[in-house]
């Protein structure tokens, strides 16, 4: 779905929501509305949990893009290192990389999220996969 699409259906909803959300591609696909949407959900009692596979070593860049956007959120979240990521994933069914991206559903699923937006469909996936329990958005 387009971000405008995945941002009014997730604010059609009287459910206060605890939304995770991806940065690049995501976000950065139409940061106004998100940041709207991240507004509304905050504004209603919900939380918003940027989580992202940039590295920690930028941590203050991204904060700064993030307020450029103004966006608000609850929780700023990075994965770990491809390998440390790798390492505590307990699917080892998976290839090394989506051992890497589910982090992101190990950190959703610890704060709680009960929604995620992500542009990458292997995210998504896993979502589906390993925490059904979870709503995850396609940004397309």
């Amino acid at each position: 779905m387009n971000p405008a699409s995945i941002c009014q259906a997730l604010q059609a909803t009287d459910v206060i929501r605890h939304l995770g959300l991806d940065i690049d591609g995501t976000i950065t696909a139409d940061s106004p509305r998100f940041a709207q949407l991240a507004s509304a959900v905050l504004d209603s009692g919900g939380r918003i949990v940027v989580i992202t596979s940039r590295s920690i070593v930028a941590r203050t860049e991204t904060m700064r893009e993030l307020a450029s956007y103004r966006l608000r959120y609850s929780a700023l979240h990075f994965l770990p290192s491809i390998d440390e990521g790798t390492r505590l994933c307990p699917h080892h069914e998976l290839d090394w990389f989506s051992r890497y991206l589910w982090g992101k559903v190990a950190i959703a699923d610890n704060c709680g999220v009960t929604d995620f937006v992500d542009d990458d469909p292997r995210v998504i996936d896993l979502f589906r996969r390993y925490s059904p329990h979870i709503n995850a958005w396609l940004v397309t």
